[in-house]
């Protein structure tokens, strides 16, 4: 989602499959700096609270973590940097507890609408 959110169109099978044929000319540098942005992402998240991934169920949330990974990752990935943008539990909870960001997480998560409503949302209030 991070790469090719714009081109994203149900199934996500599909979708994955299409992008991960993509990625097979990615060069090893672009392979390397990706791997590094994951890992900058996730020390940060772990610094932060490694919990607000997890639903009130305490189920771990893909829906919920893409979200804050897209929307935290998004600037540094167009510019090959690692400087993930920071944000704050506050606004964590603000898009956990947003209303339609809630409800695109919970019924027909890979339409194509919810994903883009997820994502839009969480731009908004994590920037």
């Amino acid at each position: 989602m991070l790469l090719d959110s714009e081109n994203y169109k149900p199934s996500m099978t599909q979708f994955l499959n299409v992008f991960s044929k993509k990625s097979r000319n990615f060069k090893d540098d672009s392979l390397e700096y990706f791997q590094n942005l994951f890992q900058s992402f996730c020390d940060y998240i772990v610094e932060l609270d490694p919990s607000i991934f997890y639903s009130k169920s305490g189920k771990f949330s893909i829906t919920v973590f893409e979200s804050i990974f897209v929307a935290l990752c998004i600037n540094a990935s167009k510019t090959q940097k690692l400087d993930i943008k920071k944000t704050t539990i506050d606004k964590i909870t603000l898009l956990q507890e947003n209303e339609t960001f809630n409800k695109a997480s919970q019924d027909n998560t890979a339409g194509k609408a919810n994903v883009e409503t997820r994502l839009r949302i969480a731009k908004e209030i994590l920037n």
